[in-house]
Formats: structure tokens, C-alpha cells, sequence
């Protein structure tokens, strides 16, 4: 047997759940991999049947927070190594948020109640990468928020506008680059 810590009290882990684990970790895995992969050769298939098969295979959180966010973050990498160019990026993410657009609807739809809380999301000006916040987006979608999504390279004025119009009751800002942010 096996020592956890969870919630500040040790519990045994039986071998079982710790190959289960490991299991899991592996079919996630092998859904990344396929992902990246179909990216890096701009095979349209592959990314389609590979996210298709994420979504199908597990559930549409486990997809979103750990397949298609991790299969980024390995792009990224990938990119910042010289590995992959922009196309493949692009490519991918196009994809990606095109699934998450999906999600969120599909979680409005699963909403028992009408949303009284309106949150509102958008990018800072000049910033193209909105998958986070598409997640941060389907998120708060999941939990109950009525969520306005206003996408990438918002300018200030529309974002001033928007507010004044929906008048949320918070609003989301995402910036991925520090130049960006400081202007």
C-alpha cells in the first residue's frame, strides 16, 4: 500500500488505483500526442479525429483542461525550440477554439436555470491568443454565469462600450504578453 496526503489526512492507496492513475495519465497522453502531432505535419484529419476522440472518450472537461490545454502548451514549447512555425500554431489553436466555442454552447444548453450573473470576456488590445480565455470562458459557463464573449485584440473603446451596454457584474481580461500589458 501506497501513502496519500488529501485534505491533510493520510489515506492508503492500493496498487490498483495507482495503476488506474497511471492508466488515465497514459490515455490522456495518447490523446495529446496525436494532436501535436497533427499540427506539426498540418494533417487536418489526424487534429479532427484526435479531437473528436478526446471529447468522445472523455469527458468534455477532462478534454478541455487536460488534453487541448496541454496539447498548447506543448505547442508553444515547441514553437519557442524553433520546432514548429506559425502555421501549425495557428492551425491547431483554429481547432481548439473552434471546440471550445462548441463546449461553451453545449454547457448553455445544459443550464438547468437561466444565468443571472453576467460576466464579460475579452483580450487586450493587440493580443491574438484567446484560448485561455475561452477556457477561463467555458469555465464560468459550467458554473452558472451568463458569459459574453468578446474575443481577441478588443480595443479599449468597445470594451468601454460593452460594459456600459451589459453592465456585467465582473469582467475578464486576458493579455499573454507583458509589452502588451504595459501600453
Amino acid at each position: 500500500m501506497l501513502q496519500n496526503i488529501k485534505d491533510g489526512k493520510e489515506t492508503e492507496t492500493s496498487p490498483s488505483s495507482t495503476s488506474e492513475k497511471q492508466k488515465t495519465d497514459t490515455t490522456l497522453e495518447s490523446s495529446i500526442t496525436p494532436l501535436v502531432s497533427a499540427a506539426e505535419t498540418l494533417d487536418a484529419r489526424q487534429l479532427r479525429n484526435g479531437s473528436r476522440r478526446a471529447l468522445l472518450e472523455l469527458s468534455i472537461d477532462k478534454a478541455v483542461y487536460r488534453v487541448f490545454i496541454p496539447a498548447m502548451i506543448k505547442m508553444g514549447e515547441l514553437y519557442l525550440a524553433a520546432r514548429i512555425n506559425v502555421s501549425g500554431e495557428h492551425f491547431i489553436s483554429s481547432m481548439i477554439e473552434q471546440s471550445l466555442h462548441n463546449c461553451i454552447d453545449q454547457a448553455c444548453q445544459a443550464a438547468s436555470i437561466k444565468a443571472t450573473t453576467s460576466v464579460l470576456c475579452g483580450c487586450f488590445p493587440g493580443d491574438e491568443h484567446k484560448i485561455g480565455l475561452l477556457s477561463v470562458a467555458y469555465g464560468l459557463t459550467r458554473a452558472g454565469y451568463d458569459v459574453t464573449f468578446l474575443g481577441s485584440a478588443l480595443p479599449l473603446d468597445s470594451l468601454k462600450l460593452a460594459i456600459q451596454q451589459l453592465q456585467p457584474t465582473s469582467i475578464w481580461l486576458s493579455v499573454t504578453n507583458t509589452k502588451i500589458y504595459k501600453k
